[in-house]
C-alpha cells in the first residue's frame, strides 16, 4: 500500500467510525455533518460544485469519471431561466426534472417536463431550499436502452449485477419488485445468472458484461481507491441496439449514504 492510498483509507475509517457512533446513537443530523465533511475533503479534486448537496455531489463524482448525458442544474438563486432554455433547447428529446433536496441519498422525486407541462417544475423551484438543487437533464433511457446496476467490492471482489427495462428510479427503487430482472453474479470466476421471465433481458446482460465488464471493474476500482472507500455501486444505461458502445452511467451509491436514509 503507497503513502495515498493508506491516507485515503485512514480518512475514510476515521469518519466511518463517526457517523456509525452517531447513527447508533440516533445522531442522524451529527452523522449527516460528518458525512458532508468527509466530501469536502474531495471537493477540489473531484470538481465538486455542490458539496452541501449530497445527490448532487455524488453525480459529479460519476461525472468525473464516466461523463455525463446534458444537464443543468439550478440552485435556489438560480434564475429559472436558465432551466427554461434548456428545455427549449432539447425540444426533441425527453426531458427530465429531479427535484433534489440536500439531505437525500436516493428516491428524489422526479418527472417528465416539456414546454406545456411546466407546473410541477415551477413549484418545486418555489419551495425549494437554499441547498437544495433541480437537475434537469435529458433521459438516457429510451426504446432501445436498458437499466442497470453494477455492485463490486474495492477490488472488485463479490462483482454483481441487476438489469430491467425502463427508467432506472423505478426498476430499481419506487416500483421495486414490479419488474422482470435479470441478475448475475460473480463467483469463483464464474457468472452466474437468474432466469428472468424476458430471455432477451439476460442477453442483453450478458453482453454488457462480455462487452464492458473490464472497463467498468477498473473505473469502480479507481473511484474505491481514490475514495479510500470499501465498496462502491453505480448505475447507468446501456443501449443494447449498439452493444460496443460505452454505458452511460448517470449515479453512484456511495457507503455514507446512510447517513441519508
Amino acid at each position: 500500500m503507497n503513502f495515498s492510498e493508506y491516507v485515503q483509507d485512514v480518512l475514510f475509517s476515521h469518519y466511518e467510525n463517526r457517523i456509525s457512533d452517531h447513527l447508533k446513537n440516533n445522531r442522524k443530523l451529527a452523522a449527516q455533518s460528518e458525512a458532508f465533511e468527509w466530501l469536502h475533503e474531495y471537493k477540489n479534486s473531484l470538481c465538486i460544485t455542490v458539496p452541501w448537496n449530497w445527490k448532487i455531489a455524488k453525480k459529479q463524482i460519476s461525472a468525473f469519471f464516466f461523463g455525463k448525458p446534458p444537464s443543468v442544474q439550478l440552485g435556489y438563486s438560480t434564475d429559472i431561466m436558465k432551466g427554461l432554455d434548456f428545455i427549449k433547447s432539447h425540444s426533441g428529446m425527453n426531458i427530465r426534472c429531479s427535484y433534489h433536496k440536500y439531505d437525500t441519498a436516493c428516491h428524489s422525486e422526479s418527472r417528465r417536463i416539456n414546454e406545456d407541462t411546466l407546473d410541477w417544475f415551477l413549484y418545486v423551484k418555489g419551495i425549494m431550499s437554499e441547498k437544495d438543487i433541480v437537475d434537469i437533464f435529458t433521459e438516457c433511457s429510451t426504446s432501445s436502452t436498458t437499466c442497470f446496476r453494477r455492485f463490486s467490492l474495492q477490488y472488485n471482489e463479490d462483482v454483481s449485477y441487476e438489469m430491467g427495462f425502463g427508467q432506472a428510479m423505478y426498476v430499481f427503487e419506487s416500483e421495486r419488485g414490479q419488474h422482470d430482472v435479470a441478475t448475475m453474479k460473480l463467483a469463483n470466476n464464474t457468472w452466474k445468472t437468474k432466469d428472468t421471465a424476458n430471455p432477451y433481458l439476460k442477453s442483453h446482460l450478458q453482453q454488457l458484461i462480455s462487452f464492458h465488464e473490464d472497463f467498468l471493474a477498473i473505473k469502480m476500482h479507481c473511484i474505491c481507491y481514490f475514495l479510500g472507500i470499501p465498496q462502491i455501486s453505480i448505475e447507468g444505461y446501456y443501449d443494447t441496439s449498439n452493444t460496443s458502445a460505452r454505458p452511460i452511467i448517470v449515479d453512484i451509491d456511495l457507503p455514507f449514504d446512510r447517513a441519508f436514509f
